[in-house]
């Protein structure tokens, strides 16, 4: 797949595009519609959300026929609730000239300047309509809603490492069997049982029984009560990742009136619904809170094309613990700051502040790094070869160059206020000096890679080397080619 990908940026007609498929000015738009709704009829899924995402340079197709702009219009409605949105790759897109018989606004237009905010309207669509699972809200018994719940922050994660066979490459299949000790015969899984010691005795717990002690309580979640918002100011730091609650209109009709109801009288009295949420069957009961949000004016993302006009309208809802799992810990109180340190503080933090950061754009450099890692294998590439790795920019990097030079010495001058008011320096003297590192010893030996990245940094940097915004894995390939190179 990489080496296709590869060759199809290179290429200008990949595997004879034009012989093979063909492109034409003389086109149908309601032949698109059409087959759109064959293949939601041919959907073997029983619910789904229907979603079409057209390409499109043109803002007024069949301008000059009339029935056809008709037929296409009269095709598009017969397809039924639809979220339908245009991707164009042109800055003088006109919403007016036939897609305002389509879209209800403009919002459904986006306009991609590059790759990569290509590839983020793309995975924003996709995420669209899918909820982390499926619920329902019960206010009083016997009121329930429909509602889906969504993550708004999810970890990252490579793909699952799978093996294979070293010859043919086909995927390898586990099996695990157990055996009695005593007679040797096969045990069936309706025969094994989970034990626990309680009290020293041996207690036996069949499958359903362990059933029945997770979901004792159904799932759901259940509204308590409701407190003033500021009863939960104390529990901020408790407040990640959460989850959003959203009306779901297609199970239970009538979910999105109750919903916005209940939402807009919590935000006009300042009340939090607490409720008692089990999200999962499995899952135990949890406390939370649901802080409404309702919409407003967003912020555009700088660097990209995408731009949250209003944020979504719904419940944020956060987990409150328990009282025995809250822990207080026991703060050791120091002196008092004094104002030069104080003043001294502020003007490196002044200093150091980076106004053009933006916390929505930072990647993952571990997953950075290990994809460019891969693409380099697949692709038999080395240094030599026109691969670069220099493209990703780690944010989370601090620039030490630039950081030292707009700081100058303030950081002197504040060490030096510290240690006479009798406090501990920034740089503690060392009681044991370090033995130095015979880094061509260890580049021989094939243990760089067990060395910190500051000592493989602060090697190079002695060879002039420079290491700016590099990971690990880049510097330690670094001192293996200085010392391949004949480097000392």
């Amino acid at each position: 797949m990489i080496e296709e990908l590869s060759r199809m940026i290179s290429s200008e007609d990949l595997d004879g595009f034009e012989d093979r498929i063909g492109s034409s000015a003389n086109y149908n738009l309601k032949d698109l519609f059409w087959l759109s709704k064959i293949l939601y009829e041919d959907a073997k899924a029983g619910t789904f959300a229907k979603k079409l995402m057209y390409f499109t340079c043109e803002d007024n197709p069949h301008a000059g026929n009339r029935n056809l702009r008709n037929d296409s219009i009269q095709k598009f409605r017969d397809l039924g609730p639809l979220d339908f949105s245009v991707v164009t790759f042109r800055t003088d897109f006109q919403y007016a000239h036939f897609y305002q018989n389509l879209l209800a606004d403009e919002s459904g237009i986006t306009f991609p300047k590059d790759l990569k905010s290509l590839m983020v309207i793309i995975r924003v669509k996709e995420r669209a309509k899918r909820p982390m699972c499926r619920s329902t809200l019960q206010l009083t018994p016997g009121v329930s809603v429909a509602v889906g719940v969504y993550s708004l922050a999810r970890t990252a994660v490579p793909p699952k490492q799978i093996h294979v066979n070293e010859r043919s490459n086909e995927l390898v299949t586990k099996s695990i069997n157990s055996f009695r000790a005593d007679t040797g015969a096969t045990v069936l899984k309706s025969e094994q049982v989970r034990v626990a010691t309680l009290f020293g005795e041996t207690v036996r717990f069949q499958k359903d029984e362990l059933a029945a002690v997770k979901g004792f309580v159904g799932t759901g979640i259940t509204v308590l009560g409701y407190l003033p918002r500021g009863a939960f100011d104390e529990f901020c730091c408790f407040r990640a990742p959460g989850y959003f609650i959203y009306p779901d209109e297609e199970r239970v009709t009538g979910s999105t009136d109750l919903f916005s109801t209940l939402l807009r009288r919590c935000h006009a009295l300042e009340r939090v619904p607490v409720v008692k949420m089990v999200l999962t069957r499995g899952r135990s009961a949890k406390l939370g809170c649901l802080i409404p949000s309702l919409e407003g004016t967003g912020t555009s993302t700088s660097g990209s094309s995408v731009t949250r006009n209003t944020p979504p309208c719904g419940f944020h809802l956060f987990q409150i613990p328990f009282s025995d799992e809250m822990c207080t810990p026991e703060l050791v109180t120091g002196r008092a700051a004094s104002e030069e340190m104080i003043e001294l503080m502020e003007k490196i933090i002044r200093k150091t502040s980076n106004k053009n950061f933006d916390l929505q754009v930072v990647e993952n450099p571990s997953l950075q790094h290990k994809w460019r890692q891969i693409e380099r294998l697949a692709l038999n590439q080395g240094e030599g070869d026109g691969f670069v790795d220099d493209e990703f920019a780690n944010h989370t990097e601090p620039n030490d160059e630039v950081m030292h030079a707009r700081v100058g010495s303030i950081c002197k001058t504040l060490n030096e206020a510290v240690a006479s008011a009798g406090g501990v320096q920034m740089e503690l003297p060392t009681s044991k000096a370090k033995q130095p590192i015979n880094m061509a010893m260890e580049a021989k030996n094939k243990r760089v890679e067990k060395l910190t990245r500051a000592v493989i940094v602060d090697f190079l940097e002695s060879r002039n080397i420079s290491t700016v915004k590099m990971l690990k894995g880049k510097v330690v390939e670094m001192v293996y080619a200085h010392f391949a190179n004949g480097g000392s």
